[in-house]
């Protein structure tokens, strides 16, 4: 396979880890009252707000770790932070997360 097939992969996984953890942790919130300051959405009348925002999801975090890719070598700092997942694994770590929850991925590109 094509090396640069499979760094996209390994993107769309960072971005779809990121995004089961993003269901994971929205689903352990517990639902509050009825809102009715704002009309529901179109996705939220039909039933597909899950599967809009899974997919969004995907995309954004895809999106992020592309970004980090690009500005990588910018960057300074400790390496180890930077752009390695450890010290022989000769692999990048790319930050996704929720919120104020960050997550560490290793991709070797």
């Amino acid at each position: 396979m094509n090396n640069t097939v499979k760094n996209i992969l390994k993107i769309l996984l960072i971005g779809l880890a990121a995004t089961a953890v993003r269901i994971i942790g929205q689903l352990s919130i517990p639902e509050s009252s009825e809102q009715t300051i704002l009309a529901p959405s179109i996705f939220a009348k039909n039933g597909t707000m899950p599967l809009a925002f899974t997919v969004y999801g995907i995309f954004a975090y895809s999106v992020i770790a592309c970004m980090f890719l690009i500005i990588r070598n910018q960057l300074g700092g400790n390496r180890i932070l930077q752009s390695k997942a450890g010290a022989d694994s000769g692999g990048t770590a790319v930050w996704g997360g929720s919120d104020s929850i960050q997550f560490l991925y290793a991709v070797d590109v």
